[in-house]
């Protein structure tokens, strides 16, 4: 019996080796067929195309800046010398010319940069007469207080500009005017549709609180006069 037994255990150990050696290569097989379809089914990442993500907010207002610079350098009309200094003036709303916004300052203080840039020559009319020093809050160079910038500007042109909201549009005109005699020597315009960042460059809006002084001509008691009395909200 014992004989029997160990002509028995060469042959079982011949067939598990078999088996296993067989069960080896049926893996491999699978291994090799799943490694290709991977290879398959992932696309070539180095030559697949990947959109760019779409402008943001602060992005498009910053491009149609640029728009409204490139229209004014294009548009000069005449024999296009604008050999002078430049002043860039707040925009103010359409509706009001005394009412601005975050909206309006930063047009003009953008586009002060996009002239130079273009090589034209822009003066800054809010620098003050001297370096002003406050003890725990810095040195300042600009100002809108009268009484500390220059009281002489040489600026030969000016850039004004307005806006005015209507729906979901705002739309901007700016115009390069001679500061002798008013003419028009170049313009811009363009439109932006409303969003959250813009609607935030809106507000607040305000005008100063004393309008500038008009003057009424007073005649003599009884005489007649020119001046037309419109009643508000006509």
């Amino acid at each position: 019996m014992k004989y029997c037994r160990l002509l028995l255990l060469p042959i079982l150990l011949s067939a598990c080796t078999v088996h296993s050696q067989q069960n080896e290569q049926q893996y491999a097989v699978l291994e090799e067929n799943s490694t290709a379809q991977a290879t398959v089914s992932q696309p070539n990442l180095s030559t697949h195309h990947v959109p760019p993500p779409p402008p943001t907010y602060a992005e498009e207002f910053d491009q149609f800046i640029s728009d409204l610079s490139s229209q004014l350098m294009k548009n000069i009309s005449g024999e296009g010398d604008l050999q002078g200094p430049i002043a860039v003036t707040t925009f103010v709303d359409l509706n009001n010319l005394y009412r601005t916004s975050p909206f309006g300052r930063y047009l003009a203080e953008a586009l002060m940069g996009e002239l130079q840039r273009s090589g034209l020559m822009v003066t800054e009319i809010r620098k003050t007469e001297s370096i002003l020093i406050k003890e725990r809050f810095g040195e300042y160079s600009l100002s809108r207080n009268i009484k500390e910038i220059s009281k002489h500007s040489t600026a030969k042109f000016l850039l004004v500009g307005t806006y005015v909201v209507r729906g979901d549009n705002i739309f901007v005109n700016t115009r390069l005017i001679t500061n002798t005699d008013n003419l028009v020597v170049s313009s811009g315009k363009g439109y932006l549709r409303r969003n959250p960042f813009l609607d935030r460059m809106l507000w607040p809006s305000a005008a100063p609180t004393t309008s500038p002084p008009v003057t009424i001509p007073i005649k003599g008691f009884g005489e007649k006069t020119t001046v037309e009395i419109i009643p508000a909200g006509s």
